[in-house]
């Protein structure tokens, strides 16, 4: 009776997963890292930056870094070298709140906006959602191998973002060192 009553003791069932399946996998140019992401998204590459997409419109105004009405979702990585991060205004020994700061800077982010500690590419980060142009976006930044990195999610609305979040923190789980 006992073995009956511990019957399907240490048997976990998984949660369902939301979202697309990561079935293809893209290294960002230059960067030594890949992520995966659902089938069919389209990639570019024009290193520093390193865009996909989930509609195959919006490719070439990410890569271009236009703030236009995104279609679908989109996923971007900027990457940048300190020396030259340091001659557009960054202090030498910059801290993540001096990177957050140039960047909402140069995305006129509102004042309000809210910051949270996180990690990604093994290395702490900031992570921040923000209107920007015509989308919304999480962009996460941080310092990884002399480079700072400036990682987002763009959406075409607020209500699409947070519709895309449990693909995107899988998307994010998946980021591994590229193969080379």
């Amino acid at each position: 009776v006992l073995l009956a009553g511990c019957a399907g003791l240490g048997t976990e069932t998984a949660a369902p997963v939301e979202g697309p399946a990561l079935e293809e996998r893209t290294e960002f140019a230059g960067f030594g890292f890949s992520i995966a992401h659902p089938a069919g998204w389209s990639t570019a590459s024009d290193d520093p930056v390193t865009v996909i997409t989930e509609q195959e419109g919006d490719l070439q105004a990410a890569l271009q870094g236009s703030q236009a009405q995104a279609e679908g979702i989109g996923v971007s990585l900027d990457h940048r070298g300190m020396p030259f991060l340091r001659s557009i205004g960054l202090p030498e020994d910059a801290s993540l709140d001096d990177l957050y700061a140039m960047n909402a800077g140069f995305f006129d982010w509102p004042d309000d906006l809210e910051t949270t500690e996180t990690e990604v590419f093994g290395v702490p980060a900031l992570a921040v959602v923000a209107p920007e142009g015509a989308n919304w976006t999480q962009s996460l930044m941080g310092f990884v191998n002399e480079e700072a990195f400036l990682l987002v999610l763009t959406a075409p609305s607020e209500e699409a973002l947070n519709d895309a979040m449990p693909t995107w923190e899988r998307m994010l789980a998946s980021i591994e060192p590229a193969s080379s």
